[in-house]
């Protein structure tokens, strides 16, 4: 089981002091600016040590759990702790910065208007994007996004919930776009987003492979133009802008030193049956029965990839299993302020 912890990964390690050429040091800076610590989920999310490993070498199991507390999993919780998530994920970095720059020149009123301001808008993202696509997988999209940034230490590239209720925008490929430089093999690492929220794992699972194929064959392109257009760095010096854009450009050698790779979370229902139980004894029975079950899940997830000729694809994959999704979704719906 690959370790939860980035700095013991040994295919993202990185060296402190060492000079990276051609730009290196300038792209491990830009990137190291746009990463947040949100580090503190350590307390809603749990790991679970786990030997089963997927059969394609190139894909990475990470299997996580809701907290126990008095012998129940913390949906609630969990869902409490994505409220102060929703700015660095819905809005530009750009609108988020200006506002932060302009902090020692305002009254403590002005600062606690400011950042309301910015929570309320990306509330309203959340809900204008709902009614524009019918979906109400964002929130799932919005996990996707902070275990890549906070286990895979790969900052957001690009706010795609800022595009997405615009009708012109084609924004309908990876559900979040991240970005790393691997200083060992001086590659660049772009992660393509993919969440699945279903009460099925069986369901979720196809439907990632599903997606995860289809955006590979037909739209990956599109959402590097899209990068081109919208990324998160235009506050950063043009040095560093440059460093990760030469690397979507067909036209220079660094863009063969770039890796794709797909994250997805695989977000379920599962039922443990716990009540037989008494609540102190409750987690370590659910880890337990996750781990005996876990490796079905894999071999599925196996099958259907190669099924869909993602078999020698990079691919970080997330289980994260809850008590119940729909109550996951109505708990967010909550949040943001959608009406029952």
């Amino acid at each position: 089981m690959d370790s939860p912890n980035p700095s013991d990964d040994q295919a993202f390690t990185i060296t402190p002091g060492a000079a990276l050429p051609d730009g290196g040091d300038a792209l491990k800076s830009a990137i190291a600016a746009m990463l947040g610590d949100h580090s503190g989920l350590a307390a809603r999310i749990r790991t679970l040590e786990n030997t089963n490993r997927s059969g394609h070498a190139r894909t990475h199991i990470r299997v996580h759990y809701l907290a126990f507390r008095d012998g129940k999993p913390t949906l609630d919780e969990l869902v409490e702790a994505l409220e102060p998530k929703l700015v660095g994920f819905c809005l530009p970095r750009a609108e988020i910065n200006d506002t932060l720059g302009q902090i020692d020149t305002l009254t403590r009123q002005q600062v606690l208007e400011r950042i309301s301001a910015l929570a309320g808008r990306a509330r309203r993202l959340f809900i204008k994007t709902r009614i524009a696509t019918g979906r109400s997988g964002e929130a799932g999209e919005l996990l996707l996004y902070l275990l890549t940034e906070w286990i895979l230490a790969a900052p957001q590239l690009i706010a795609k919930m800022s595009l997405k209720t615009n009708s012109q925008m084609p924004v309908h490929g990876s559900d979040g776009i991240h970005i790393r430089y691997d200083e060992a093999e001086q590659t660049l690492l772009l992660f393509w987003g993919e969440a699945k929220v279903h009460q099925s794992i069986k369901k979720a699972i196809g439907a990632a492979a599903t997606s995860m194929a289809a955006f590979f064959r037909d739209q990956l392109a599109a959402e590097i133009v899209l990068v081109k257009a919208h990324h998160h760095m235009a506050d950063l010096s043009s040095e560093a802008r440059e460093a990760p854009l030469s690397h979507l450009d067909p036209y220079s050698e660094k863009s063969n030193s770039r890796k794709d790779i797909s994250t997805c979370l695989i977000m379920f229902d599962f039922d443990a049956a716990l009540e037989q139980h008494a609540p102190e004894n409750r987690e370590t029975a659910f880890r337990a029965t996750l781990l005996a079950s876990i490796g079905a899940a894999i071999a599925e997830f196996d099958a259907v990839a190669t099924s869909a000729g993602l078999d020698q694809h990079n691919v970080e994959l997330f289980f994260l299993p809850v008590p119940s999704v729909d109550d996951f979704r109505r708990a967010f719906q909550k949040l943001i302020g959608w009406p029952e």
